[in-house]
């Protein structure tokens, strides 16, 4: 696959682009295949895969689920990240069986869909499969398999016992765009060790495919390398531009960012904390740094911070003397409208961070 040559770089900064034709002489699964995007303290981020390195994401969710061929699969994540295609999209595409997508979210339309399209796999955040399941929200339509995406990762860990014996749960912590690492939970319902080393697919099996690789840096952060992260940033030489770009290490490691520490006694990866001056809702990431000199622009007086949530990872709070006056200048700036709704009336019960 090629690209086009409109980029937001400058040519006399970027390297020429391969021509189309050499890359139809390479091997096929090479090629660019998708294009997603993070978020670093300079901007936006685009992040190239190829094709192998996609399957590579997806085999594990497709293994650690033990998704059958034929399934119907439930999913409420968006396919617009690389976490979101390898949870979704490839596990759908390699087992030939039924997609269905359910957004926004409602579960009493989500408990209609899993009884009336027989859907053996769920897909959905981690914090929402234990609100589901405290609800009784399973029953009686309950699907094989629920397959749980947490993208504040550092909090799988201090998460609650699986109590849905009939139900198998497979935890997905996200890092970025760079990597993630599924593991099902075993017969106790806790969350499986992080692995210090090799991601495996599945995990436990003599026959197990290396997908990944995690370590930790100097810094005390989390590092991810191997067959699903991708080997070059995008497009080609905008390492060399000054521009943001998706940092890769001469050894191959990508630094996720996220603070952690390593667990001797398991040899596995104890996250203790988010990628410093980041914000994660739900499946967007901030920098907040950038977001507060908007803001202060607007209304040197206004504040914005970043609060805890236990379903989206992390929520926005704003406060002006004026409301209203915030919200429109960020709107006609173009900011995203969770950022927004930050400066909203207390008094409002909608919530945009949780759509």
């Amino acid at each position: 696959m090629g690209w086009s040559r409109s980029t937001t770089c400058s040519p006399r900064a970027v390297d020429a682009i391969p021509s189309l034709e050499r890359d139809r002489l390479s091997e096929a699964s090479a090629h660019v295949a998708a294009i997603t995007y993070d978020v670093a303290e300079g901007g936006v981020v685009p992040v190239a895969r190829n094709h192998a390195e996609l399957l590579a994401g997806g085999l594990p969710v497709l293994l650690e689920g033990r998704v059958a061929q034929d399934s119907t699969i439930l999913s409420t994540v968006a396919p617009s990240s690389f976490a979101g295609i390898c949870m979704t999209l490839l596990p759908w595409l390699v087992c030939g069986g039924t997609l269905v997508l359910h957004h926004p979210f409602d579960p009493g339309t989500l408990t209609r869909q899993l009884r009336d399209d027989g859907c053996g796999t769920l897909i959905l955040p981690g914090p929402v499969a234990f609100l589901l399941s405290e609800a009784h929200a399973f029953a009686p339509q309950k699907p094989a398999t629920v397959i749980a995406a947490w993208r504040a990762p550092e909090r799988l860990e201090s998460s609650a016992a699986w109590d849905e014996p009939a139900i198998a749960l497979v935890d997905v912590p996200i890092f970025g765009e760079a990597a993630l690492a599924p593991a099902r939970r075993d017969g106790g319902g806790r969350p499986s060790p992080i692995p210090l080393g090799p991601i495996l697919a599945p995990r436990g099996s003599a026959d197990a495919t290396v997908v990944g690789e995690l370590t930790r840096t100097a810094a005390g952060t989390l590092a991810v390398r191997g067959p699903m992260v991708p080997h070059h940033a995008f497009p080609p030489g905008i390492e060399r531009s000054g521009l943001p770009c998706f940092k890769i290490g001469d050894d191959g490691f990508v630094d996720c960012g996220y603070a952690c520490r390593i667990d001797t006694d398991t040899q596995s990866i104890v996250l203790t904390g988010p990628p410093a001056g980041m914000v994660s809702v739900g499946g967007y990431r901030f920098a907040l740094n950038g977001l507060r000199d908007v803001v202060g622009r607007i209304d040197h007086a206004a504040m914005l911070a970043a609060l805890p949530d236990p379903i989206v990872g992390q929520r926005f709070i704003g406060n002006a003397a004026d409301r209203d006056v915030v919200q429109a200048a960020l709107n006609a700036v173009g900011v995203n409208p969770i950022v927004v709704a930050a400066f909203r009336d207390r008094g409002e019960r909608a919530n945009p961070a949780r759509a």
